[in-house]
């Protein structure tokens, strides 16, 4: 295995800060943590080091040449091992794509292997322009067994233990099922990625998120059948679904919105603040 220059990410911090000096902005705290979050020349950049084994730095795509830049460097500090693979990641038409680009030293065939096949619901948002270096072909590492094309996304639970249940949560508390188990699916995910917990499959927890957000179809918004061997692919009006609700209740939601929410329950007037705003919207207009 090839050695690696740093062994932690505020070491990494530290001497990127001596090459880019005020150029680049970093916060401290979440170095010690192992992300290197800030800007260089004013562009977003984050990188999470595994010092010694891995590297993801990312960036927003209109501002991919502060990747440009960063490529030979951070391939020097890993080892003068070369990426491998890069691609962008993007919720939706109207939102920046995300460009990363990833190292592996330690089994890179493996992490090849989980991002290929995690192609179309990365966390909650679609990777695309999946590109692998050293000539190695996507197909290659597709995983297409006979016993997987029998299970379809959005229709198998997955997890779920009684399907009744979720099958008849309101609207309001679906979201809440759906924003759980995306957290711990991306807490999971970058846990391992930093050795902070064992390598453990995730495969019937994405089965059980992807039912669940299925289920909001019943709710008016917008998704594609599913079908076989293809990921449940959020959709604009998924996101404008889920977006919505999220900034509610972090943002705008009160105790006094509270107990109106409970109130036009209560009074049968429906169980969805998404569909009560929209008609409220429509009034204003």
């Amino acid at each position: 295995m090839k050695k690696t220059l740093f062994s932690n990410s505020l070491a990494l911090s530290k001497f990127l800060k001596k090459i880019y000096g005020d150029r680049l902005n970093t916060d401290s705290f979440a170095a010690l943590v192992g992300i290197i979050d800030g800007t260089l020349d004013l562009k977003k950049i984050n990188i999470i080091y595994n010092g010694g084994k891995s590297l993801i730095v990312s960036a927003k795509t209109n501002s991919k040449d502060v990747l440009d830049q960063l490529l030979p460097i951070l391939t020097c500090i890993m080892g003068n091992v070369e990426p491998i693979c890069s691609y962008d990641l993007k919720r939706t038409k109207n939102e920046d794509t995300i460009s990363t680009i990833e190292w592996d030293i330690v089994n890179p065939e493996k992490r090849i292997r989980e991002i290929v096949n995690d192609m179309m619901f990365y966390g909650e948002m679609e990777l695309c322009n999946l590109r692998l270096y050293d000539d190695k072909n996507v197909d290659d590492y597709l995983e297409n067994n006979e016993e997987q094309n029998l299970r379809i996304y959005g229709l198998d639970p997955g997890c779920i233990k009684d399907v009744s249940i979720i099958n008849n949560l309101s609207e309001i508390n679906l979201y809440f099922m759906i924003n759980a188990m995306e957290q711990y699916i991306r807490r999971c995910k970058y846990d391992m990625f930093l050795d902070r917990i064992p390598k453990i499959d995730l495969t019937e927890e994405q089965y059980a998120l992807e039912y669940m957000v299925y289920q909001t179809t019943k709710y008016g918004v917008e998704l594609d059948d599913p079908t076989v061997n293809k990921h449940i692919i959020p959709t604009d009006s998924y996101r404008l679904w889920f977006d919505f609700y999220s900034n509610y209740f972090k943002n705008i939601f009160t105790n006094e919105s509270f107990n109106s929410f409970w109130q036009i329950q209560n009074n049968g007037l429906g169980s969805s603040m998404f569909e009560l705003e929209k008609k409220l919207q429509k009034v204003k207009k």
